[in-house]
């Protein structure tokens, strides 16, 4: 299952800015597509998520112990490009440590970086 939930404010204020890292990614959208299931080419949610807003949709991926929600993460990022490791990525603290590094290589060396990431204009 895929829980998605829209937002009625932006990220930073829903969750706290010491919660988000905002990173520009263009090209994972097929990669969520893929790993919703599909009948008859439409995605139709499975039921209401815990949260106002929120949805489950059935999905491809199975989880499990080694394969998570922080993994699939991981795997949307290393699909849109992003230096990301999505092996052995299981914990959120895993995840976080290496978006963190994209987050700050990219304020650091922003035209240099070739990540193709960085933050939300000001």
């Amino acid at each position: 299952m895929v829980l998605l939930t829209g937002l009625t404010a932006p990220p930073m204020e829903a969750f706290g800015a010491g919660q988000v890292i905002a990173l520009t990614v263009t090209a994972a959208q097929t990669f969520v597509w893929n790993s919703l299931s599909k009948q008859y080419q439409s995605v139709d949610p499975s039921e209401a998520g815990p949260y106002p807003g929120s949805l489950y949709f059935r999905a491809n991926p199975g989880y499990s112990g080694l394969h998570t929600c922080n993994t699939w993460a991981a795997e949307v990022l290393k699909a849109a490009g992003m230096p990301i490791r999505s092996m052995e990525t299981i914990f959120a603290w895993q995840l976080w440590t290496q978006v963190s590094k994209i987050d700050r290589a990219c304020r650091v060396l922003p035209a240099a970086s070739g990540l193709h990431v960085g933050t939300p204009a000001q």
